[in-house]
Formats: C-alpha cells, sequence, structure tokens
C-alpha cells in the first residue's frame, strides 16, 4: 500500500494498493504436490485471511487460517516464511475431534518429515 496515496485522496482506496507478486502457497513451494501435505487446508483457492508481517529479527512470515470453518473456529493455520525470494513452509497445526496434528520445519525444506510432526489424540 502506498500510504501517500491513501492520504491523498482516501476516498479512492484502491489507488493505493497495487500487486507486487503472485506465490504458489504449497507444501513444496511448486505444483507439485507434496506428500504429505500438511498446508492443504491453508492453501485452499478463494478468499485470504492472509496476514504477513516482518518480525522485530527481520524475517517476514506469511499466516493463514486453514481455509474450512473460518467463519466460526479456523480448523487450522499455517505459517511460511520468507527465504531466496519465496515462501516457504515453516510450521503447521490442526485440531479436530478425531486427531490434533503439527509440524514445524527443522531442517527449513519445507516438507513435512516424520521427526517433525506430531500428531496426538485431542484430550477432553
Amino acid at each position: 500500500m502506498d500510504d501517500a496515496k491513501y492520504i491523498a485522496d482516501p476516498l479512492v482506496p484502491m489507488a493505493a494498493w497495487r500487486v507486487e507478486s503472485v506465490f504458489r502457497l504449497t507444501q513444496s513451494g511448486k505444483a507439485e504436490k507434496a506428500d504429505p501435505d500438511l498446508m492443504a487446508g491453508a492453501t485452499t483457492p478463494g478468499y485470504g485471511h492472509i496476514v504477513a508481517f516482518t518480525a522485530k529479527s527481520g524475517h517476514r512470515y506469511l499466516w493463514r487460517f486453514a481455509k474450512s470453518n473460518r467463519a466460526t473456529s479456523p480448523a487450522g493455520a499455517a505459517i511460511w516464511l520468507r527465504e531466496n525470494e519465496r515462501w516457504v513452509p515453516a510450521s503447521f497445526v490442526t485440531h479436530d475431534a478425531k486427531k490434533n496434528t503439527s509440524w514445524s520445519d527443522a531442517n527449513r525444506d519445507g516438507l513435512v518429515q516424520s521427526e517433525e510432526r506430531y500428531d496426538a489424540s485431542p484430550t477432553k
């Protein structure tokens, strides 16, 4: 967003916005599906709820709720880390009545290895 354009004419907010790039938000960052693909729930095409931010460390992150059931209670959420001019999957967590799954990319390859994944039955 161009703040100066918005301040100059706040009644025309679209004049201040521009698309800088388009990225493929997948588990692998490529057109081919990864196996397993834990990020699929958060990368379903459609309207966003995406938040991009820069941490105090200077790292850039992108955060998105899983697409299913966003209106009431998200089934999960995913985080990508900006590296080498692309968004690399970094972490995912999901919850449903049968299983909780979380994953954190320990080796920064953006893919799921068994030692990075945690599955558990929800507690009551």
